[in-house]
């Protein structure tokens, strides 16, 4: 036994008997254990999880939402084309009706300044015809009236 001395006193005289301090030394760190599992670490980790769980469904919700803006962002643009390709389809309607109006317009007036005319030179002729024979009297007259007076007799 001597040398089994000798070997515990180079180990620093640590003595590993189980006696009663052991079994008060456990049960202090179980009991702690339980109290701090209790108050400690069981509302500290149920925090973590409702954290992570309301991050989760905070980021869902944000996934919805974005979805939806995305899908109104999509519904707005398609309803902005249809508008602007309506818009665009009056604009050529109206300036397709503006012309056609703006070319009977035209054709009327220019129906009109021909009846017009063609009425004007209508009576210039029947007057001319009218007073052909009163100018043939009158030119006949006035020759006479002009001899007369180169001459300086009557004719």
């Amino acid at each position: 036994m001597d040398s089994m001395q000798n070997t515990i006193h180079y180990m620093g005289g640590v003595n590993l008997d189980l006696d009663l301090t052991f079994a008060i030394q456990l049960a202090f760190v179980l009991t702690l254990m339980v109290v701090l599992n209790k108050f400690v670490f069981g509302p500290y980790l149920k925090a973590v999880d409702e954290r992570g769980r309301r991050t989760a469904t905070t980021k869902d919700e944000a996934a919805k939402l974005r979805a939806e803006a995305d899908a109104l962002a999509g519904r707005y643009e398609s309803s902005l084309a249809d508008a602007r390709r309506a818009a665009l389809e009056a604009k050529l309607a109206l300036r397709t009706e503006g012309i056609d109006q703006k070319d009977s317009l035209i054709q009327s007036a220019r129906s009109d300044a021909n009846t017009t005319i063609d009425k004007a030179q209508k009576e210039i002729d029947d007057q001319l015809t009218a007073e052909r024979p009163n100018v043939d009297t009158q030119v006949a007259e006035l020759s006479t009236l002009v001899v007369q007076k180169v001459i300086g007799r009557a004719v």
